[in-house]
């Protein structure tokens, strides 16, 4: 009796969380991930360009890091894998143009691009 009430519990538990894992975030904008943000995230923030839309959803994106001799390293952006400058890139680029858009922390970047990465970077996917 013991273990048919136990496997009776199993199951009632398992179906619980297969419920509560399939509407999890149904309501919410889908996400990929921690270090990307989607045309969907950014077209919720009902702002017309790219650096706004980044600046209310991870603003953290956007900082600069100082070095010890006081120069500032940029956040460089990259659009559609190409270099295209700083943050201030984006205060030209139209949000609805964009497709996606993912963060490389220092390490990630320089890794990537090389030395010189060390504020991060913006890569910019377009709608092309």
């Amino acid at each position: 009796m013991n273990v048919r009430m136990l496997s009776s519990v199993a199951v009632g538990l398992l179906l619980l969380g297969g419920c509560s894992a399939g509407s999890q975030g149904a309501a919410d904008t889908p996400s990929a991930g921690p270090g990307v943000l989607t045309r969907e995230q950014i077209m919720a923030t009902n702002h017309r360009n790219a650096y706004d839309a980044i600046r209310q959803l991870q603003p953290m994106w956007l900082q600069t890091r100082r070095r010890s001799t006081g120069a500032v390293d940029p956040v460089w952006v990259y659009v559609d894998g190409v270099r295209r400058g700083t943050v201030e890139e984006l205060r030209m680029m139209n949000a609805d143009a964009v497709s996606e858009v993912r963060h490389l922390s220092a390490a990630d970047a320089t890794t990537r691009f090389g030395t010189g990465h060390s504020s991060g970077v913006i890569l910019v996917t377009t709608m092309r």
